[in-house]
């Protein structure tokens, strides 16, 4: 019996996509990034506009046990596991598992909204590290508009909750807290109102804007992009507030 038929791991979820590079964690490392398809949210700048409702009839599935078994042979050490909404995807624990198997760590980015999927995967051990986007002010009407869903107290309060348990269980260089910068959904005072919620142990990476691929035509405008020299400045402040700031352009 070889390694690769030591481990059943069940159904897996299929993959819609990966990319060969993924910035993140602390210290910064390159790794491929796994995508899976179908979310909660529709934000108008989302680069990864084809998978948000799922996967689309010509995009041809990738099977994830072949996919996994190829990072292992050829000595990938960490994956970013992606989406859409990673959480949203059946399966997702039986994927974690199989990449555990393999001795390959595990980051995950999610938007954090469901709260007790993050909690039970968390508690399995099966993630290393999370990238958590907030994306706004916490604060329902910004989160609506950023989004595309209409958001209240409540559902704030259950990000606030993930961000929380997030911070808490993971120590502070297996997590961050991604946010896309376009000028029409978030400011330098935004940044800061995070950054005093998340607290001086966060991580926090600011996302440079790009216009070209977005869901909505009219946010692929070259005035809503906040200059990289500028970000960079901000997030100096920003880290009297915070443990680290990085600016990425991914």
């Amino acid at each position: 019996m070889t390694i690769l038929s030591a481990f059943s791991p069940g159904d897996l979820p299929p993959i819609a996509s990966w990319t060969p590079i993924a910035d993140v964690g602390w210290p910064r490392r390159m790794m491929p990034a796994v995508h899976l398809s179908g979310c909660n949210f529709r934000c108008p700048y989302c680069l990864n506009r084809e998978l948000v409702a799922g996967p689309p009839d010509e995009l041809e599935q990738i099977d994830a046990k072949e996919l996994i078994d190829h990072f292992f042979l050829i000595g990938e050490r960490h994956l970013m596991i992606s989406g859409a909404e990673p959480f949203m995807t059946p399966h997702l624990d039986a994927l974690l598992s199989y990449i555990r198997f393999y001795k390959i760590r595990r980051s995950v980015a999610t938007n954090g909204f469901l709260a007790d999927r993050i909690r039970e995967t968390a508690e399995k051990e099966l993630v290393n590290h999370f990238v958590v986007d907030v994306k706004a002010a916490l604060e329902p009407d910004a989160y609506s508009r950023v989004t595309g869903t209409q958001m209240t107290a409540a559902n704030i309060e259950t990000l606030k909750e993930s961000l929380r348990f997030i911070s808490q269980r993971m120590v502070p260089w297996t997590c961050e807290f991604r946010t896309t910068m376009c000028a029409r959904y978030v400011s330098k005072d935004d940044l800061f109102s995070i950054a005093e919620f998340l607290g001086e142990d966060a991580i926090m990476t600011l996302q440079l804007y790009t216009t070209h691929q977005t869901l909505a035509p009219e946010l692929a405008d070259s005035a809503l992009v906040i200059p990289y020299e500028t970000l960079c400045e901000w997030g100096e402040e920003l880290e009297r507030i915070v443990f680290k700031v990085f600016v990425s352009e991914v």
